[in-house]
């Protein structure tokens, strides 16, 4: 016999633009509702427990009423941070319980109407503050509202530290952050000197796989570390979006990829992911073959031999031979083969050689040939990875020429 769900539990409501707009809890999840239409649910990473919110919304009733009144989302009723202010002078805890709100707008993918709220406990009485959207306040904000890691993450591992002015009110907020670990995977430390690496797929269709496969990822590479008292977290990828048939190039974003499934993360020292960034950003704007890097990765081919390798593929192409012959032929000097059963497809090949630029070492079977496969692998085998932390400095050198290749090996 199945359970009965318990009735919504209204939290608390608000009047905006004449529409009743209504916060309600049922089995320990969150959902809200405008007028008579049909309840949202509320994005779970934004809260912890639902006491928590009700005693929250108590406290910024206003502020949200203020929130609403610009655009009603998720984050317009819950703060991305919420805690005790701790005094700037010698961070005693003080009278006050501050929450960082903000709203992402879906348009121009920004960050908008961050505001601290303030509660005094001495007079219970709640007043609010701009939020400058830098330093470590505009990393909670991203990390929350765009790569979506849970509040008690933040609320575990930073710190409200306040200045009073004259009267003995609070003038200003900062954060400070006492902890920074990986947004993927929470037990792994992040500090100036040991950053993390992870490989992701995110939801997208590869053009070599057959029609009735309903996903096989996309691979990028997610490098977070500390630079100069702040955390970072950026991906980079092999696309040919915008480029010539046949040819690919690097792309690096510092904007939340949605929806992705990740791997193992690994522990990597600062210097290492340096020096794939470096070898990534190389590429970042020049066009190569994502072939001929494919062939870095099958072969182990030295970067200096590839242009002479393609430009006798090329050769071979002028010759008149049959076009199965050329193609075949082509493929082979490149080191790539016209297959899609056992071979990796590219961006994941790509991206298994920038994991060995930063040491991190591991084969995947033959079985494994989109970067989804490859995901679900490594969490299953984690013991598969060699992670290499003393190795000597590579001398670095600029990319010369741009390489062509195939249609049929493009993503």
């Amino acid at each position: 016999m199945s359970a009965i769900a318990n009735p919504p539990l209204l939290i608390d409501r608000w009047n905006v633009q004449g529409q009743t707009v209504s916060l309600y809890a049922q089995d320990n999840a969150l959902s809200y509702s405008v007028g008579a239409e049909e309840a949202q649910p509320i994005a779970p990473h934004l809260y912890s427990s639902v006491g928590y919110t009700r005693a929250m919304t108590n406290l910024f009733h206003d502020l949200i009423q203020e929130n609403l009144n610009t655009s009603v989302t998720s984050s317009s009723f819950l703060p991305v941070f919420i805690s005790q202010a701790h005094s700037s002078e010698d961070e005693r805890p003080l009278d006050y319980t501050v929450a960082l709100f903000g709203r992402e707008d879906l348009d121009t993918q920004e960050i908008i109407g961050a505001k601290w709220g303030i509660f005094n406990a001495v007079d219970a009485t709640t007043t609010s503050l701009n939020a400058p959207i830098d330093g470590a306040v505009g990393q909670c904000l991203q990390r929350v509202l765009w790569l979506e890691q849970s509040t008690k993450l933040y609320a575990d591992g930073s710190q409200a530290i306040a200045d009073l002015d004259a009267t003995g009110r609070i003038a200003s907020i900062a954060l400070k952050v006492l902890r920074n670990q990986s947004i993927y995977t929470p037990n792994i430390p992040l500090t100036e000197d040991l950053w993390a690496v992870t490989l992701i797929s995110s939801p997208q269709k590869c053009s070599k796989v057959k029609q009735q496969e309903s996903s096989t990822g996309h691979a990028l590479i997610a490098y977070e570390g500390i630079e100069h008292g702040y955390s970072f977290l950026r991906y980079a990828h092999l696309i040919n979006k915008g480029e010539k048939p046949g040819l690919g190039r690097v792309e690096i974003l510092t904007k939340r990829v949605n929806d992705a499934v990740h791997g193992p993360t690994w522990s990597v020292l600062k210097n290492a992911v340096l020096e794939m960034e470096y070898i990534i950003r190389r590429y970042e704007k020049v066009p190569f073959v994502r072939g001929a890097q494919a062939a870095i990765n099958a072969r182990e081919v030295s970067a200096t031999l590839l242009p002479p390798l393609a430009g006798l593929a090329s050769a071979v192409g002028a010759l008149g031979l049959p076009g199965f012959i050329c193609v075949t032929i082509g493929a082979l000097l490149l080191g790539t083969a016209k297959t899609s059963e056992d071979r990796l497809y590219d961006c994941l090949r790509w991206a298994i050689k920038q994991l060995r630029d930063t040491h991190i070492h591991f084969d995947l079977p033959p079985s494994c040939v989109t970067p989804d496969q490859a995901v679900a692998y490594l969490n299953q085998h984690p013991e598969s990875v060699h992670i290499i932390h003393n190795f000597p400095p590579r001398l670095l050198t600029k990319p010369s020429g741009d390489w062509t290749v195939p249609r049929h090996l493009l993503c």
